[in-house]
C-alpha cells in the first residue's frame, strides 16, 4: 500500500508541475514582457487561453486518472505530450541552447512518462482486482 501512495504522490507532483507551474510561469513571463516591452496583447490573450486549457486538462487528468483510476485519457495525453516534446526539438538551430533544451526537455518528458506509466499500471491492477472481487462475490 505504501508503494501505491508513493506512485500517486509522484504523479500528482508531476501533474501539478506540468499543468500548473509551467503554464502559469509562461503566463507570468508573457505578462512581464507585455508590461516591459509592449508585447502584443493578442499574444497575451492567446497564451492566457492556453493556460486555461492547460489547467482544465490538468483537472481532467486529476479527476479521470487519480480519483477515478482511469487510464484512457492519461494514455492519450502522455502520448501527445511525448510527440509534442519531440517535435519541439526538431527544426531548431543547433547551438548550446538547443542542447540544453534537448536535455531539459528530455528529462522532463521522461519524468512525466515514467510517472504516468506507473500510475497507468497501478490503475489497471486496481481495476483488475476490483473486477475479480466482483466476479468472485
Amino acid at each position: 500500500m505504501e508503494h501505491v501512495k508513493k506512485i500517486k504522490k509522484q504523479w500528482l507532483v508531476a501533474l501539478l508541475f506540468f499543468y500548473g507551474v509551467m503554464p502559469l510561469g509562461a503566463l507570468c513571463g508573457c505578462l512581464y514582457l507585455m508590461l516591459k516591452e509592449n508585447l502584443d496583447p493578442i499574444l497575451f490573450l492567446i497564451i492566457s487561453i492556453g493556460v486555461l486549457i492547460s489547467l482544465a486538462m490538468g483537472y481532467g487528468l486529476y479527476r479521470c486518472s487519480y480519483l477515478k483510476k482511469g487510464t484512457k485519457f492519461l494514455n492519450v495525453v502522455t502520448a501527445v505530450y511525448f510527440v509534442q516534446s519531440v517535435l519541439m526539438l526538431v527544426g531548431r538551430s543547433i547551438d548550446i541552447w538547443w542542447y540544453a533544451r534537448l536535455f531539459i526537455g528530455g528529462v522532463l518528458c521522461a519524468w512525466w512518462c515514467v510517472t504516468s506509466f506507473r500510475l497507468i499500471k497501478m490503475n489497471k491492477q486496481t481495476t483488475k482486482q476490483k473486477y475479480r472481487s466482483q466476479v468472485h462475490a
